[in-house]
């Protein structure tokens, strides 16, 4: 349920046509296409401590980011997976938040859920192969003249009644407006401790999970703000790392959001 995030497309498709661009302005010798706008260097030198991703956890995230883009047989769900289509972003948030946390070194991969995982999908190979060439189809769609326009048309014309609905919903008392689930699996390195977690909201991801969610981390952020033993932390922090990750998750408990932890300890 609920709609699609026009921005989250809308960026993608941004950055799609000046790819586009810049390899039509270099291939025709700048006689097609546009030059890249330069970027302005800072003439401070950023610390490890000041970019998002700690130095010494970047290389390990950039790693872990190549193999979550290629789909596999994940052995803790039991399936064939692809990768959601939010990993490029959600990993670097992670991998900052496991290092401000003490938890650098991690392996992580982040896959689409909801796809058949049975024995007639072999296990989502079938529908994994399915989503391979669906992407194929796309990447030779996509240097195609005036399909990023194409997209964008079709988008405002198929998203709008969602979105119109969403927040219909969302101002009539902020009603449930779709199905959020995320199921997290964690292997210590041991293999001795297993995690599993479990969240679900009446909210859809692209639109009511997403204000919920702001809302939320926002107002633990001006209750702590006001309070005389302030404990923020300075600088651009993850919602985990700004309000710790119980107190997140205890925040979004009571906004409804469902979260179970199960910890199995294997001697």
């Amino acid at each position: 349920g609920g709609a699609m995030p026009t921005g989250t497309l809308v960026t993608v498709l941004d950055m799609v046509a000046e790819f586009k661009n810049r390899v039509l302005y270099i291939a025709t010798l700048g006689t097609f296409g546009r030059k890249s706008p330069g970027f302005k260097k800072d003439s401070k030198t950023a610390s490890p401590t000041s970019t998002y991703v700690p130095k010494e956890e970047s290389k390990n995230c950039f790693r872990n980011l190549i193999w979550t883009m290629l789909p596999a047989y994940s052995t803790l769900a039991g399936q064939w997976c692809v990768p959601h289509f939010m990993a490029p972003c959600n990993v670097f948030v992670v991998y900052h938040t496991a290092a401000r946390e003490g938890f650098g070194g991690i392996e992580y991969r982040e896959r689409m859920a909801g796809l058949p995982r049975g024995p007639l999908s072999l296990y989502g190979l079938i529908p994994t192969l399915l989503s391979v060439g669906l992407l194929l189809i796309i990447g030779l769609l996509a240097p195609l003249p005036y399909i990023c326009s194409i997209v964008k048309k079709l988008s405002d014309s198929l998203n709008a009644p969602l979105q119109h609905n969403v927040r219909k919903l969302v101002f009539n008392g902020f009603q449930p407006t779709g199905k959020t689930y995320v199921h997290g699996y964690g292997i210590s390195k041991n293999g001795k401790t297993r995690v599993y977690v479990k969240l679900h909201s009446e909210f859809d991801a692209g639109l009511g999970f997403t204000m919920l969610s702001a809302c939320t981390v926002g107002s633990e952020l001006a209750k702590r703000s006001s309070s005389p033993q302030s404990s923020l932390k300075p600088g651009c922090c993850s919602a985990v790392v700004a309000l710790s990750g119980e107190s997140l998750a205890e925040a979004l408990r009571v906004q409804g959001v469902k979260i179970e932890v199960t910890v199995e300890t294997v001697k």
